[in-house]
């Protein structure tokens, strides 16, 4: 499950050509002078300031203009659902260069010199977010006097250079508490940071610091490191075990160990039960999670997911232009991994087969309830950050679609091969100069396992967006595949507008809301309800005329008949 989207465009690795890395260096870089730089170096200077109970950055940008004597400046400005970023950039000061406003708020031109050496300044705040409540707020800067907490794409200013040529990087940690630890999608524990990648990397990429506790796993030689901080209904070793196990079952499955460095970050968004966030960025993952539970197969399916990403999304990346938009791909860069993410989790042990079954059927019954089902794919870009319906579509879409490829090649090779094959057969394509993924090169792959084209199903259930149907059977075939009634979510009432007043109103009668008791004009005083959950009770404590009380009931609504398995065990037909 994700908050927001990941942005996959980098596929090559580049830390075999690392500069330097000098970890437990002071981070108190000397006078910089821009004039000295080659012209494809950048310098970062990343300095704290604590005031009131208030974190804020001073971050110092050097570089050398462009030989025309006009170089565009970028603030950050919208990213995974979340706009105008550059709230949170203040003071900006260039010295080196005239600047004037550019065709945007986030855009700025400077004139200068040719090749001037330039030098940018400005402060780093955290802008409107007030609480992790409001959506997309993990992927706004957090920034608190016991840490830091920020993605490249909403806090770096950086010139409008090409994104994907590497060029020289050094980034300080200048006077950080010395307490503090510091980790970002580069390196842990490194206070000054000499690198050559590109530009584009720097902005898809964590960068946390403070109270983290830092734990280093080892695979096959190479560190995967978990920076975590706040208090869990589990101990780190339990959280960081489960990290090693998927991360070595994953890089197992996919048979690539390519990995120097990994880097994944946990965050609390609060006590109330239960939200589960992340993002898959450069060679890590950040998570944002709200649980007063233990670890469940809702994190599990987390971890699992965003690990993937490395392969799906960023090695064999999909393609994103004006004309082609990212999201025209998210069937299979979220819809492959989401399928993935339950199999492998299944395969490693670290699910039971009914904790599987339990997810998968619940993924289902939320596809064919879902009034946006049958939506062309072409509607997907417009409306995935602003219709949760819309925005779970490609994930279920692709991990049907997934599941019943897999099947299919299965059954036609007598079990000899599965899509695995072809999801390894796509790593090496992909690995070649050349390569772009399209329904086209997925359907070259996969005929040569399955005996047939793809396309005609792309097109049906991906594009045209028809009702596509689960496989048979699941699991291996310890699954069978049946017709059962099952319930949609009901409130019953009106919860937004309740919410907002804090008083119940939009009760509707016969509804399960009515039916427990809930009346129109009641003052809430607590309430906990986990959103499109049938399973949990929903809980109200309110007051009226007679006093105080606490209501307890399922949000179940009209049932229907939806495609969903069952052990074979289980199974009287089975």
């Amino acid at each position: 499950m994700v908050i927001g989207k990941r942005i996959h465009r980098y596929r090559k690795n580049y830390f075999g050509i690392f500069l330097l890395l000098l970890a437990g260096a002071t981070g108190t870089p000397a006078q910089i002078d821009p004039e000295r730089l080659k012209a494809d170096e950048l310098v970062y200077v990343f300095e704290p300031v604590i005031d009131n109970d208030e974190l804020r950055f001073w971050v110092d940008l050097y570089f050398r203009g462009d030989f025309s004597g006009e170089t565009t400046l970028i603030l950050p400005s919208e990213w995974a659902g979340q706009f105008r970023y550059f709230e949170g950039i203040r003071e900006l000061q260039v010295t080196g260069a005239r600047v004037r406003n550019g065709a945007s708020e986030h855009i700025k031109k400077m004139q200068h010199s040719r090749e001037a050496g330039l030098h940018v300044r400005y402060l780093l705040v955290q802008d409107r977010q007030e609480s992790f409540s409001e959506p997309g707020a993990p992927y706004r800067p957090i920034l608190d006097p016991k840490y830091f907490h920020f993605i490249g794409h909403a806090a770096l200013v950086h010139p409008e250079w090409n994104e994907a040529r590497p060029v020289r990087v050094t980034i300080h940690w200048k006077n950080l508490p010395r307490e503090w630890t510091v980790s970002n999608s580069f390196a842990t524990n490194a206070r000054v940071q000499e690198m050559t990648v590109p530009p584009g990397q720097l902005l898809h990429a964590i960068y946390v610091g403070g109270d983290f506790r830092v734990k280093k796993i080892t695979v096959k030689d190479n560190p995967v490191y978990v920076a975590m901080r706040g208090t869990w209904e589990f101990a780190d070793e339990e959280f960081v075990w489960l990290v090693e196990n998927i991360v070595r079952s994953q890089r197992a499955f996919w048979g690539d160990q390519d990995f120097p460095y990994y880097l994944i970050t946990l965050i609390p968004t609060g006590t109330e039960c239960c939200s589960y966030g992340g993002t898959g960025l450069q060679n890590s993952f950040a998570t944002f999670i709200s649980t007063n539970r233990g670890i469940d197969v809702m994190m599990k399916s987390l971890l699992s997911h965003e690990l993937l990403h490395a392969w799906i999304g960023q090695k064999i990346s999909v393609p994103d232009t004006p004309d082609e938009p990212e999201a025209l791909f998210y069937w299979f860069s979220e819809g492959f991994t989401d399928y993935y993410a339950r199999e492998l989790l299944l395969r490693a042990g670290l699910v039971t087969l009914e904790e599987y079954l339990a997810d998968f059927n619940k993924k289902i019954f939320e596809y064919y309830i879902s009034p946006a089902r049958n939506l062309p794919n072409s509607r997907i870009p417009a409306g995935f950050w602003k219709d949760r319906q819309i925005q779970e579509l490609p994930y279920q879409r692709g991990a049907l679609m997934a599941q019943r490829w897999d099947g299919e090649i299965r059954m036609a090779s007598s079990g000899n091969s599965s899509l695995d094959d072809v999801m390894r057969e796509l790593l090496v394509r992909a690995g070649k100069k050349g390569f772009r993924f399209s329904g086209e090169s997925l359907d070259r792959s996969m005929q040569a396992y399955l005996g047939r084209s793809i396309l005609d199903d792309i097109k049906m259930f991906i594009e045209d967006g028809e009702t596509n149907s689960p496989a048979p059977r699941a699991a291996d075939g310890r699954a069978r595949l049946g017709l059962e009634e099952r319930g949609t979510f009901d409130i019953g009432f009106n919860l937004e507008k309740s919410r907002e007043r804090m008083i119940i109103s939009g009760v509707r009668k016969k509804g399960p809301a009515y039916e427990a008791g809930l009346r129109n004009g009641q003052k809430i005083i607590g309430l906990s309800v986990r959103y499109n959950d049938r399973t949990r009770e929903a809980e109200f404590t309110v007051a009226d005329k007679d006093g105080e009380k606490t209501i307890r009931y399922l949000p179940v609504g009209n049932k229907t008949l939806v495609p969903q398995y069952r052990m074979v065990e289980d199974d009287p037909e089975g």
